[in-house]
């Protein structure tokens, strides 16, 4: 007997709920109609949005409807999941759970989550943090329950996100735009740990910013990268230069439209430790353009030992 033959059988002798029956309307029986009418980008988008694995309910729900003849389209569901984990990996989710003390949300993000993206979410939670005792988005009711403005939540979460210097908008308008991929990886002496940078000038004029962030001898002179294990900052270890003001030479110019990549050797400037955590970085540093406070900032990039 097939699952799909069984289930009906169970449906006409029990009026048991099959896995169809748990997502529409209570008391709503599954039949052919609703099945046909069964949203695959929908329901997609809520897994993605509740972070589950991918496909992890697809297969029960095709074959709840399968015994109607009625076929999912598992491209269309799969669309609409990256579009729901999108929605859960974003900032101003790390902002609601951060209002909300969601840490048990937070240490499981980056199973789900690509390395930017849950950069992203962890600087949203960073901030939600600060208005956990906001009462004009939290109310104590008594000492067990708590009630959430959730509108007002995400209203907040909408206008702190957009306002964080390394949010995709704000990167995407600056002069300079600085592309950032991380190469890390145990070794026998120790972790190697490379960042990639690729600088680009989208603009229509040249931009300028000192040479001494793209490394010295292929390491970092100061502290470029912000570096932080399991959300908390890792100290700067590595060599630091003293240096006199930069003079032309010390610049480097992209003109427009120009690009240019190179590689840091970070393995020796921070103490990344011994046991598993999870690493999240970009490089932040003064462009020093003469009569400009600019600062240079890059991508989030992520990784994990």
């Amino acid at each position: 007997m097939t699952r799909g033959v069984g289930l009906l059988l169970l449906l006409g002798l029990t009026g048991c709920a099959s896995t169809v029956a748990k997502i529409l309307p209570v008391g709503e029986p599954v039949t052919k109609e609703r099945c046909a009418a069964f949203s695959m980008l929908e329901f997609g988008r809520r897994d993605g949005r509740e972070a589950r694995r991918l496909g992890e309910r697809f297969e029960s729900w095709r074959q709840d409807c399968a015994a109607f003849g009625v076929k999912f389209d598992r491209e269309e569901y799969e669309l609409g999941y990256r579009e729901g984990l999108a929605e859960y990996c974003s900032c101003e989710k790390g902002f609601a759970l951060g209002v909300k003390g969601g840490f048990a949300e937070l240490r499981g993000q980056y199973f789900m989550c690509e390395s930017a993206e849950y950069a992203h979410f962890h600087r949203g939670f960073a901030l939600g943090r600060g208005f956990e005792k906001d009462e004009s988005l939290v109310r104590q009711v008594n000492p067990v329950k708590t009630e959430y403005d959730e509108a007002g939540i995400g209203a907040r979460a909408v206008a702190q996100c957009a306002a964080l210097p390394e949010s995709r908008a704000k990167i995407k308008e600056e002069r300079l735009h600085i592309a950032l991929k991380v190469e890390a990886r145990r070794k026998v002496s120790g972790p190697s740990v490379i960042a990639q940078l690729e600088y680009s000038n989208n603009t229509s004029g040249p931009v300028r910013f000192v040479s001494w962030v793209l490394g010295r001898d292929g390491e970092p002179s100061g502290a470029f990268f912000k570096v932080t294990r399991d959300g908390k900052e890792l100290p700067y270890i590595g060599m630091t230069a003293k240096r006199a003001p930069p003079v032309d030479s010390d610049f480097v110019v992209l003109k427009p439209g120009e690009s240019l990549k190179d590689k840091v050797d970070l393995s020796r400037a921070y103490a990344w430790g011994l046991g598993p955590g999870r690493f999240d970085l970009h490089l932040e540093a003064e462009a020093l353009e003469p009569g400009s406070a600019r600062v240079l900032r890059s991508e989030d990039a992520g990784f994990s030992f």
